[in-house]
C-alpha cells in the first residue's frame, strides 16, 4: 500500500513507528513542516527501503516563534535530498489572514527555487487554491498532488487541466463534499494518503488499519475490488513519479 502524506516526525516515537512501516512494506512520504525538522531527520530514512523523506514548510508554522529566512535558507540547503516537497502551501482561512502576505512570500520562495529540480509537492491548499494554481504554473511546477482538497469542483477541474493528482483520506470519503469530488476525478489522477497522526492519536501506532480501510471504502466507492483499485494507485504513484515535466499553461 502507498500513503502520500504522512506526518511521521510527529509520532511519540517516529523511529519505532518508521520501523513498523518498513515491516509492514507501506510506500509511505513522510511530510515535514518545516526545513529544520527535515534537517534533524532525513538521515534516520537513509537505511530503510519504502519510506520517502519530503522537505517541508507548512503555512500554519509561520505564526510560531520561527527563523523564516534561516528556515528558507535550510529549504534551499537540503533540497537535493529528496525527490519531495512537502508539505507546502498557502492557507487563506479567515484565521490566517494576518499571514497570507508572509504566506505568499515564503510558497514564492520555495517555488521559484525548486523550478529547476524535478520534485513532487505535496500541497495544502485551504481558501488559497487560485493562488496555488497561479504560482505553481508560474513557475511550471506540474508534478503536484494537491493534499486534502477542499476546494471547489471548478477549481477541481482546473487542477486537472494542469495535470495534478489528488490524494483522498479516510475523512473525505465520509462527507458528501468529499465524494462530490471523488465523483469528477479520474481515477488515473487518485492517491491514498492517511495525514496520519492528525487522524488519529498521536499516541496510537501508524493506523495500518486504517489504511486498509481508505483502500476498501474507496474500491466499493469505485465498484472494484482492493486489488484493482491497489493497482490503480499504485500505477498512479509511478506514473506521477515517471513523468517528464511539462511546460506551464496559459
Amino acid at each position: 500500500m502507498i500513503d502520500t502524506h504522512c506526518h511521521l516526525d510527529q509520532f511519540l516515537n517516529p523511529f519505532e513507528t518508521l520501523k513498523y512501516l518498513e515491516k509492514h512494506g507501506v510506500k509511505t512520504i513522510s511530510v515535514t513542516n518545516l526545513p529544520s525538522h527535515f534537517e534533524e531527520g532525513y538521515r534516520f530514512y537513509e537505511k530503510f527501503e519504502f519510506t520517502i523523506p519530503a522537505l517541508g514548510f507548512h503555512p500554519l508554522m509561520i505564526k510560531n516563534d520561527i527563523d523564516i529566512e534561516n528556515e528558507i535558507r535550510l529549504f534551499k540547503k537540503f533540497v537535493t535530498k529528496t525527490d519531495f516537497i512537502g508539505e507546502v502551501g498557502l492557507d487563506f482561512s479567515s484565521r490566517e489572514k494576518d499571514f497570507i502576505d508572509i504566506q505568499k512570500y515564503i510558497f514564492e520562495q520555495i517555488v521559484s527555487h525548486v523550478t529547476d529540480f524535478d520534485k513532487i509537492f505535496s500541497i495544502h491548499s485551504r481558501k488559497a487554491e487560485n493562488e496555488i494554481f497561479r504560482i505553481l504554473n508560474k513557475y511550471s511546477i506540474r508534478k503536484v498532488i494537491l493534499h486534502w482538497f477542499t476546494g471547489s469542483t471548478s477549481q477541481a477541474k482546473k487542477a486537472l487541466e494542469l495535470g495534478y493528482y489528488f490524494s483522498i483520506n479516510k475523512n473525505m470519503l465520509s462527507t458528501n463534499k468529499g465524494k462530490k469530488l471523488i465523483d469528477i476525478l479520474p481515477k488515473e489522477r487518485v492517491l491514498i494518503e492517511t495525514d496520519s497522526p492528525f487522524t488519529c492519536s498521536k499516541n496510537s501506532h501508524y493506523p495500518l488499519k486504517k489504511l486498509s480501510i481508505i483502500y476498501q471504502t474507496l474500491s466499493k466507492y469505485w465498484g472494484f475490488s482492493e486489488e484493482k483499485t491497489f493497482n490503480i494507485v499504485s500505477n498512479n504513484f509511478k506514473e506521477l513519479r515517471n513523468r517528464n515535466p511539462e511546460k506551464k499553461v496559459a
